[in-house]
């Protein structure tokens, strides 16, 4: 993992059970993508999204991890969580990504 905050500076007591780093894995990151409730029936468990990152100059490919299981009243969308490898840890937690769905597979 990637240590993205210290609790603690030297020379600092901590008390028992209290924790010291905040670590963050980013081999693999989990997007999280909001689709319209009429494609809920269509989407599957392993199924591939293509995916742009800007701020990374770059396309990415994922895979659905998990669906969501209530759906949102106003915007009328569910959540979708994609399993993005981060092989060149070149993608950080918190960008932003283009996502096309269903993913053409040209790879």
């Amino acid at each position: 993992g990637t240590i993205v905050d210290r609790k603690g500076g030297e020379h600092e007591w901590a008390n028992e059970g209290s924790p010291l780093l905040i670590l963050v894995d980013v081999a693999v990151l989990r997007a999280r993508l909001f689709l319209p409730e009429e494609k809920f029936a269509r989407i599957r468990i392993g199924e591939k999204v293509r995916s742009r990152v800007p701020a990374a100059s770059r396309e990415v490919w994922g895979g659905v991890g998990r669906l969501g299981v209530v759906f949102d009243p106003v915007s009328r969308t569910f959540d979708v969580w994609a399993d993005v490898p981060n092989v060149d840890d070149s993608l950080r937690a918190g960008m932003t990504a283009e996502v096309e769905w269903p993913a053409e597979a040209d790879e």
